[in-house]
C-alpha cells in the first residue's frame, strides 16, 4: 500500500522542462484551467519556451501550464504580451511565475484527491492514518502548483476502485505538479 502515493503526487522534473501545447486548430480555444487570460498566458508560455526557444516540447509544455490558475487576468494579459517580444535566454518582463501562478486551486484539488482516495481506501478496510500516512510520505499538498486536466477523471476512476488489488487507475499518474527544487523561494 505504500508505493502507490508515487505514481500519484509526482514532483515536476523542473520548470523549463515542462513547456508545450498542443494543435487545437485555427480559431480553437486552447483548453486550459483559469480564465481566457490565464488560457492565453499558458498557450503564450509553450509558444514562447517550446515553439520559439526550443527549451523542452509542447506536449509537455501543455501537459504543466494548462493546469495552472493565474492570480488575474491582468498580470497573466501584461506576461503574455511580454512574451511576445522576449528573447530567448532572457526573462520576461512582468513574468515571474510565482507572482502569476495562484497555487490556492491546485491546493484545494491535491487535498480532494487525497481525501478521496483515503476514503476510497478506508472503504476497502485501509485504515485512514495508514491511508494519511502513505499520502505525505515526503510530499505536501502545500507544494502543488497546477493540476493536470484529467483530475476530474482521476476522481471518477477512484470511486470505482476495486479493493481487491487496490491500486491507483493510470489516468491519475502525475495529477498534481509542484514547483521544482530551487523555485519554491527557499535557498
Amino acid at each position: 500500500m505504500r508505493a502507490f502515493p508515487n505514481t500519484l503526487l509526482s514532483a515536476a522534473l523542473g520548470f523549463s522542462a515542462l513547456v508545450a501545447c498542443g494543435d487545437e486548430g485555427p480559431g480553437a480555444e486552447p483548453p486550459g484551467r483559469g480564465s481566457a487570460a490565464c488560457r492565453d498566458l499558458q498557450d503564450a508560455l509553450c509558444d514562447f519556451a517550446a515553439d520559439e526557444c526550443r527549451v523542452t516540447d509542447r506536449v509537455s509544455c501543455d501537459d504543466m501550464f494548462r493546469g495552472i490558475e493565474c492570480t488575474s487576468d491582468a498580470v497573466a494579459s501584461r506576461c503574455a504580451n511580454a512574451l511576445n517580444s522576449a528573447a530567448c535566454g532572457t526573462g520576461a518582463a512582468g513574468c515571474d511565475l510565482e507572482s502569476i501562478i495562484d497555487p490556492a486551486p491546485a491546493v484545494a484539488r491535491c487535498e480532494a484527491l487525497v481525501a478521496a482516495v483515503c476514503e476510497r481506501t478506508t472503504e476497502c478496510g485501509i485504515s485512514a492514518s495508514d491511508c494519511a500516512l502513505d499520502m505525505i510520505q515526503g510530499f505536501s499538498c502545500d507544494q502543488a502548483i497546477a493540476i493536470d486536466l484529467r483530475y476530474e477523471a482521476c476522481l471518477e476512476a477512484i470511486d470505482m476502485l476495486a479493493c481487491e488489488g487496490f491500486a491507483l487507475p493510470a489516468v491519475c499518474a502525475n495529477i498534481v505538479r509542484v514547483l521544482p527544487p530551487g523555485m519554491d523561494g527557499a535557498s
